[in-house]
């Protein structure tokens, strides 16, 4: 079946419980990683169907767009940035950092800012865990980077765009010449045709 990773599951609940009424015997594989990992692992052939960056796109797989959103900086309401209308690369590199590991695209926003700028960033911490990843920016502990949806009711966080918009493309995809069961063409089918926007 499909392999997802699980902040997709977490945050798109109403697309799955309705997959799963429409195909009750199907299953969905929840994966515990990033979404580069979840590339390699069709390019290796270890899976053969799950969500990617279109960023991360190679020329080997064929890929299913479903979602775009724009990437914020996330800062707790009382922070001074929250009263910004945008925020510069150099603004972010002043404050600590809280992160995914690496193999997650907000990591890959980091190290393209990096490249731009010639800094390097204070990571403070570190957790693939949305929900410790905002309570840690709630007390103040440094600021984060999420998609907008992800913060969409927390009244007490505030999403900042970048001068210079980060968006990300969400799709499935699965490797040129691969061969799909049913299960796997009635996911792919199902999620695309759903027009996930948010």
């Amino acid at each position: 079946m499909a392999f997802l990773p699980w902040w997709v599951l977490f945050y798109f609940p109403e697309q799955f419980v309705a997959f799963k009424k429409k195909y009750p015997q199907l299953e969905l594989s929840i994966y515990e990683a990033g979404t580069t990992r979840i590339r390699d692992d069709i390019r290796e052939g270890n899976i053969d169907l799950g969500t990617i960056v279109m960023d991360d796109a190679t020329e080997d797989l064929i890929t299913h767009p479903f979602l775009r959103e724009e990437m914020m900086v996330v800062v707790p309401d009382s922070h001074p940035f929250a009263s910004l209308s945008s925020i510069s690369y150099d603004q972010l590199l002043t404050e600590p950092l809280v992160l995914f590991k690496e193999g997650y695209y907000q990591r890959n926003i980091i190290h393209k800012i990096e490249q731009a700028t010639g800094r390097s960033p204070h990571i403070a911490f570190e957790t693939n865990q949305i929900s410790m990843a905002k309570s840690l920016t709630r007390k103040g502990l440094g600021i984060t980077i999420f998609l907008k949806m992800v913060i969409s009711e927390d009244s007490d966080l505030v999403g900042i765009p970048f001068e210079t918009p980060f968006s990300l493309t969400l799709a499935l995809s699965h490797r040129k010449g691969t061969y799909l069961s049913k299960a796997n063409k009635a996911f792919l089918s199902f999620l695309v045709n759903q027009h996930v926007n948010h």
